[in-house]
């Protein structure tokens, strides 16, 4: 019998915890567009408004993180402090990055995954950055924005379903996908499950102290897939630019948006892997809003669609959107 992933897809808390935030903001009368992938704009905002709220407030005790590292060195500087040579920053960012046209008043809303343990305070520290980093501005233009909802949900990591065969990966933002040592220019399903493996892995190192629990050995499982196969891919590749306040230039993100259908004969080793993909997203530079994912499952009998899921908490509609 085929192992399974299945003790990832399910990890509990005591292993890996997590914690999630839906926000939303409000952006301020101005005569500017918000361009696409705003994700990109938010978070190097954060960046900046971390110095300034946090400034050199300890980090929490993570057993990865070099000691006297600040908290706001250990979540945007990830290389410098942990002690991993593939170290991740621990959290992602996502939000509806397609809408252009936000009139003054309209509604940006989005996601915050946190990983690892989250006491109260860096809860706080995160909301009061959030706040500081919309007023401050986003691009470089400094459209403003305030701070509208906040709210923390208890949620769990999610799994993939009993009978799926195949799973579509759509990816909303640009994927910025590298694998054994070269650029991908093709969705490629083995690219996308060894990306998901190794945040999974650099994650529980930096987070937890050990290796995540694993069906085979972590080479192995890289090897093994080679053996999954895309039955269906449509994309492009797109050249973005993002802003950025510490070099004062434009910087280049280039990255492939699309779907690909993934099946094989590995897939269910790696189902698991792909249901975490809303929250871990694909690809590099995750903290940036890239590699944004819904994931819709296919049954093995006759193809039946059993659900999907895109890692974004929605609100009800409302007259600002």
């Amino acid at each position: 019998m085929q192992p399974s992933l299945q003790s990832i897809a399910g990890v509990d808390s005591r292993l890996l915890a997590m914690a999630r935030v839906s926000w939303s903001l409000r952006i301020e009368p101005s005569v500017h567009v918000l361009p696409e992938w705003k994700g990109s704009m938010l978070r190097g905002a954060l960046g900046w408004a971390f110095q300034r709220i946090a400034g050199s407030a300890p980090a929490p005790v993570w057993p990865g993180l070099a000691p006297g590292t600040s908290f706001s060195t250990a979540i945007h500087e990830p290389q410098e402090c942990w002690q991993s040579p593939t170290a991740t920053p621990p959290w992602s960012l996502a939000c509806d990055d397609h809408r252009q046209d936000f009139r003054a008043g309209g509604i940006l809303h989005g996601n915050l995954v946190l990983f690892g343990d989250n006491p109260p305070w860096q809860l706080l520290l995160w909301e009061e950055a959030f706040a500081d980093a919309a007023r401050y501005g986003l691009g470089d233009r400094r459209i403003s924005a305030t701070l509208d909802t906040w709210d923390h949900h208890e949620s769990s990591w999610p799994m993939a379903p009993a009978g799926a065969s195949a799973a579509t990966l759509r990816l909303d933002t640009p994927c910025r996908l590298q694998d054994r040592g070269g650029d991908c220019t093709t969705l490629s399903p083995p690219a996308i499950a060894r990306a998901l493996l190794r945040r999974w892995r650099s994650l529980h190192r930096q987070l937890v102290g050990h290796e995540p629990p694993l069906p085979l050995p972590a080479q192995e499982l890289a090897h093994a897939a080679d053996h999954l196969t895309a039955t269906a891919q449509t994309g492009q590749c797109v050249d973005i630019t993002r802003w950025s306040n510490r070099q004062e230039r434009q910087v280049r993100m280039p990255g492939m948006i699309g779907a690909v259908t993934i099946a094989g004969d590995a897939f269910p080793l790696f189902a698991p892997l792909f249901a975490l993909a809303p929250l871990l997203h694909v690809g590099k530079q995750a903290n940036f809003g890239l590699g944004q994912v819904e994931v819709t499952w296919q049954s093995a009998d006759d193809g039946h669609v059993l659900g999907s899921d895109d890692g974004l908490a929605r609100p009800l509609p409302n007259k600002d959107r």
